[in-house]
């Protein structure tokens, strides 16, 4: 209704910011002032407004009125909480599962990890790097052929490799790490451009396993011998 203040059909932890920013007008030079507040609806709901307000000022710079321009945003930022929700639930599920992320640019060789992948190998996340050469130098040299043949076959055009092999821990030794990787952006002429993977340290079963392969390569010699 004419005359009713404007804060008052604000949500009340949103007024002082409004009143902030329309004060700032009076105070300050400005040509114009954003905001972002909530306007309570019917059932409890809210609406998100973003305005922008720009003084109409006298021939000594003092604030004749104000004009406002004002946009529903409610559906914005239904997307963000949905969005953030989505990406708080992936992290949980990544964390549950101890798995580490990676992000590779082929263009520039620029690799960036999750904290996880650090932790895998005993760094903390600003000591890894961000070189994809700074976590190749790491890989056992018995397994880089295998990585290296891996990353030619997704260059040659697949899309999602599987592999497990060893890097070096900040302790000297070698863990075993699974990797699912995926290309997610190649050029026009068919050429990686980027991807993305995912990381679990795998040490423990891989130690069991490669001991039932020794104990059964051990019986199968003495079946032979005998």
């Amino acid at each position: 209704d004419e005359g009713t203040p404007l804060d008052e059909l604000v949500e009340p932890d949103d007024r002082a910011a409004l009143r902030t920013a329309m004060q700032s007008l009076v105070d300050t030079p400005l040509d114009q002032v954003e905001t972002i507040y909530r306007v309570p609806q019917a059932g409890g709901r809210v609406r998100w407004i973003r305005q922008t307000s720009l003084p109409v000022r006298d021939e000594r710079g003092r604030v004749l009125r104000v004009q406002g321009y004002l946009i529903d945003e409610t559906r914005q930022k239904q997307l963000e909480a949905s969005i953030a929700g989505t990406q708080d639930r992936l992290f949980m599920a990544l964390e549950s599962a101890h798995l580490g992320t990676w992000e590779l640019d082929m263009s520039t060789g620029e690799r960036i990890s999750s904290p996880r992948v650090a932790e895998i190998v005993g760094l903390r996340p600003e000591e890894l790097g961000t070189l994809a050469q700074s976590w190749i130098d790491r890989v056992h040299p018995y397994d880089r052929d295998q990585l290296d043949r891996h990353v030619l076959q997704q260059a040659r055009g697949g899309d999602y490799v599987h592999l497990e092999y060893r890097v070096r821990h900040r302790e000297g030794h070698y863990v075993w790490v699974q990797s699912y990787s995926h290309v997610v952006e190649r050029d026009a002429r068919g050429r990686v451009l980027r991807m993305v993977g995912t990381m679990k340290d795998v040490s423990p079963h891989k130690t069991v396993q490669l001991q039932r392969e020794r104990q059964t390569r051990l019986l199968d010699l003495l079946n032979r011998a005998q």
